[in-house]
């Protein structure tokens, strides 16, 4: 794998280039990819103006219904009797800001002359095909998963090319008074006031791009495998794969460098937990270590849940697996075998919010916030308390907490539009972390485990 980024992408694109080169199988598969990382605003990582008037895949927010499909009624049928016969792109509409889908007659058509220069070269080995047997299915490597883009909330924004995205914030400022207080001259008033600021974050151009030749596409329907053409749906699988990590790396951690908030910065500081990590009561001697590890939970859900006043709607913990592996034990090897965790989540009381009822309590496994990672090379692991919703304002309007900008998703592009050997490009344009309250992040370090041991 190939990697083009901005100086101010060092370490982000270090971790992903490490990520690859430990997986034997993701590094065979990527050796013909490029993933390419930099701000908008720096010209070497700015979209071409091609790729923003013709693209292979576009955003579903972004494209008109199939209304306004562009194709002749002679393609329409081409396309029902041989829809390879048909090539598909998305064109730009200035006037609507959209993309409407085009269908035109593909330029060339596998008839028995230009592909047939691709040689087979499996055909001449020293098995014939038909002395050849397959199992029943590709075994695919694992890989590792991340949920943090299930925990915050993927807003689009209003335009998919800005250079920069804005949130908007109103706050209050004022009192109400009793009557008749003051001088007689009423001047001891507190007017109420409503103040706006902004919150920017610039936008971050991510491409991952990978080659598909006419010998290769050959050689994938002639190799007498009957997963030919499954592996280069893997291929571009395994580029999509890419951008998710990485993507799912900065909503973690962020990039200070390029102004990219990540959760662990969004409060002022990430706390040392103090007490014995859920490893080191695991590893205790202890004949209540279920007791012990949900007390260690009260520690530090309670004073979460006090900073907001208890207007937390749900409670999510995002925790390594390690640590949620080790509150399964029993809540007392003695007098009760419930599961600490579990016996937390059936009595959890805490938080009683305004007009009643108790948050939500959800328990997100998160494998980047593990300890001694290539994402996470401390001892130590991470544990987050979020609070992804509060109620807001004088209407008590319920709105996300945790936004994450991201103008772009999912764009896909040919770098060389028409040529024999097409490259094609997957875009990703994001902003980062928004946290309009701050306290609605908790982050500490060693709570699962301090050390290897510990």
């Amino acid at each position: 794998m190939n990697i083009i980024a901005d100086s101010k992408l060092d370490k982000p694109m270090a971790i992903l280039d490490r990520l690859v080169r430990n997986n034997p199988g993701l590094d065979d598969a990527l050796s013909n990819t490029t993933v390419m990382a930099g701000p908008a605003s720096n010209p070497k990582f700015r979209i071409p103006l091609g790729a923003v008037r013709e693209a292979v895949h576009v955003d579903g927010k972004f494209v008109a219904d199939s209304r306004h499909t562009i194709a002749t009624e002679e393609v329409r049928e081409m396309f029902k009797r041989n829809p390879r016969s048909v090539d598909t792109k998305f064109l730009y509409d200035k006037e609507h800001d959209n993309y409407r889908l085009h269908a035109q007659k593909r330029r060339y058509i596998a008839d028995g002359s230009a592909e047939d220069a691709a040689p087979d070269f499996l055909g001449a080995q020293a098995l014939s095909p038909w002395n050849v047997g397959w199992f029943q299915s590709i075994f695919k490597a694992p890989l590792l998963y991340s949920h943090a883009l299930d925990i915050v909330k993927v807003e689009s924004g209003t335009e998919p090319w800005c250079e920069v995205m804005n949130l908007h914030l109103a706050d209050y400022m004022g009192l109400a008074t009793l009557e008749d207080t003051g001088a007689v001259s009423a001047n001891n008033v507190a007017n109420v006031q409503v103040t706006s600021g902004l919150m920017t974050s610039p936008v971050i151009n991510i491409s991952s791009s990978y080659d598909l030749s006419i010998e290769e596409l050959k050689r994938a329907e002639q190799s007498g495998s009957p997963f030919g053409q499954q592996l280069i749906t893997i291929k571009q699988k395994y580029a999509d794969y890419v951008l998710h990590l990485l993507t799912s790396y900065l909503i973690y951690y962020g990039n200070t460098a390029t102004e990219t908030v990540g959760l662990l910065q969004v409060p002022s500081s990430i706390t040392s937990y103090s007490g014995s990590s859920m490893l080191g009561i695991f590893n205790g001697a202890s004949a209540t270590k279920g007791s012990d590890q949900l007390t260690a939970l009260q520690s530090i859900i309670v004073p979460f849940l006090n900073s907001l006043y208890n207007k937390v709607k749900t409670l999510v913990i995002v925790m390594s697996p390690a640590c949620y592996n080790y509150l399964t034990v029993p809540y007392s090897a003695i007098y009760n075998p419930t599961a600490g965790l579990k016996a937390m989540l059936e009595n959890f009381i805490a938080g009683k919010m305004e007009k009643g009822g108790v948050p939500n309590v959800e328990i997100v496994i998160e494998p980047l916030l593990a300890a001694n990672t290539v994402f996470n090379t401390n001892a130590y692991d991470y544990t987050l308390l979020l609070a992804p919703e509060i109620p807001t304002g004088p209407d008590e309007e319920s709105q996300p907490m945790l936004l994450f900008g991201a103008p772009l998703m999912e764009f896909v592009y040919p770098t060389i539009p028409g040529s024999f050997d097409t490259q094609y490009k997957f875009l990703r344009r994001i902003a980062g972390i928004f946290a309009p309250v701050k306290a609605a992040v908790a982050a500490y370090s060693g709570f699962g485990q301090k050390t290897a041991t510990t």
